[in-house]
């Protein structure tokens, strides 16, 4: 494709109007692990594979218990018909032990949401992402960070929050 997203079929205006969820697991562990000296004995492939099998709970969690019950709850319509948030695992290989460079490749779950020109689907897709890190929290004694990030805009939240800031009051409604 020719990047230039003007719809000539080949397949280069995919990413208009696309948010990015993702979602990362905090370790829950390290403050009981950073008392103990056996810690640092733990290889980066353990942590890896400890944190890849959270991350199998996690997703079943998400999608066994907490968005059924936001479906029933919070009922949207879909501007483009789309079926909403479904998320999966985003794991990169491994990398090699001589590089063991972590914040190259961190697992996590990650959904991909395309909107239509209403920015409705986006701003409420954001809206439920507090809603279930607030819920794993509190119900699941799970804590998570997440990112949503917008393609074409770049990252929501601080757009967002850049905007709140002002104190105009504008944003009633």
């Amino acid at each position: 494709g020719d990047g230039d997203g003007d719809g000539d079929g080949d397949g280069s205006d995919t990413n208009t109007n696309t948010l990015i969820l993702s979602l990362y697991c905090l370790d829950n562990d390290a403050n009981a692990s950073s008392t103990t000296t056996s810690a640092t004995t733990t290889t980066a492939t353990t942590r890896r594979k400890r944190l890849l099998q959270k991350l199998g709970r996690l997703h079943s969690i998400i999608h066994s218990k907490i968005l059924p019950l936001y479906h029933k709850r919070y009922p949207h319509q879909w501007y483009t018909g789309g079926e909403g948030i479904a998320f999966g695992i985003h794991c990169e290989p491994s990398p090699s032990p001589s590089t063991e460079s972590e914040s190259e490749s961190v697992p996590h779950l990650r959904a991909i949401i395309r909107y239509g020109p209403h920015p409705l689907d986006e701003h409420y897709a954001m809206a439920m992402m507090m809603c279930l890190s607030k819920d794993l929290h509190t119900f699941y004694k799970m804590d998570v960070a997440i990112e949503c990030w917008d393609v074409e805009d770049g990252q929501i939240l601080l757009i967002e929050g850049s905007g709140s800031g002002s104190g105009s009051g504008s944003g009633s409604g």
